[in-house]
């Protein structure tokens, strides 16, 4: 698996392959759910809700093995949160930090379903833990990072964090509308405005509306909270 869509594929068929040949390990089906997940994660998927319904699949094949090694619940504790099963995402996302305590990945999953489901110090928590164990990680880590830096009122720390994404990622729209609403919140509404005509530039298209519905939250009210902060700086509806 080098990252790209081609290998993702080639890769997958070898996991399958390694299922098919030792059916009592949970490593093939395990990293077949995350082949699929990755398909829908990066966009390469024909439908993203097919290859998120094959990695549900498979994981849920994985996950009861006596070998199973966390990896297969990674996926699935994602997969629970992007349906909107809170209480489940997070069970599962516990089990794979149980399984691997020392995987980045499962901790900044972990961290990422706390945040949504409204427990944003302990995100911010699991999030620092992840980046000692991988100090070179994916920018949307930071983003998680400055959002619950922001949920729990940490001005500075989610603005250096947002900022820090903005450097390794610089057409990163999460990151400014972290930014855009701890301005918001600051009183700073010309570095907020700036911010807004940035996310413009970079995507024209961009709605609000559109954003929220991929946005998770457990409390319906923090959501509608977000929306109203940038709608307020001037984010188009």
């Amino acid at each position: 698996m080098k990252g790209q869509k081609d290998a993702n594929a080639a890769a997958r068929e070898e996991f399958e392959q390694v299922a098919r040949l030792v059916p009592e390990s949970s490593i093939g089906p395990a990293l077949v759910a995350f082949a699929h997940w990755w398909d829908a994660f990066r966009g390469w998927a024909a439908s993203t809700e097919k290859s998120f319904a094959l990695a549900a699949q498979w994981a849920e094949r994985a996950m009861p093995m006596e070998d199973a090694d966390g990896q297969a619940h990674t996926v699935m504790a994602h997969i629970h949160l992007l349906r909107r099963e809170h209480d489940k995402a997070l069970e599962v996302a516990e089990d794979a930090v149980a399984l691997r305590p020392c995987c980045s990945t499962a901790n900044a999953h972990l961290g990422n379903i706390q945040y949504y489901c409204g427990r944003s110090a302990d995100a911010a928590d699991r999030m620092r833990q992840a980046m000692r164990i991988t100090p070179v990680h994916p920018p949307w880590w930071k983003v998680v990072l400055a959002a619950s830096c922001k949920e729990i009122r940490e001005w500075d720390a989610a603005t250096a964090v947002a900022k820090e994404v903005l450097r390794m990622k610089p057409d990163d729209i999460d990151a400014r509308l972290v930014l855009i609403e701890v301005c918001q919140a600051t009183g700073n509404e010309g570095a907020a405005r700036e911010y807004v005509r940035e996310v413009s530039t970079l995507r024209p298209d961009f709605s609000v509306s559109r954003w929220a519905e991929t946005q998770p939250y457990r409390d319906p009210a923090v959501l509608e909270r977000i929306i109203a902060n940038l709608r307020s700086a001037g984010l188009a509806s």
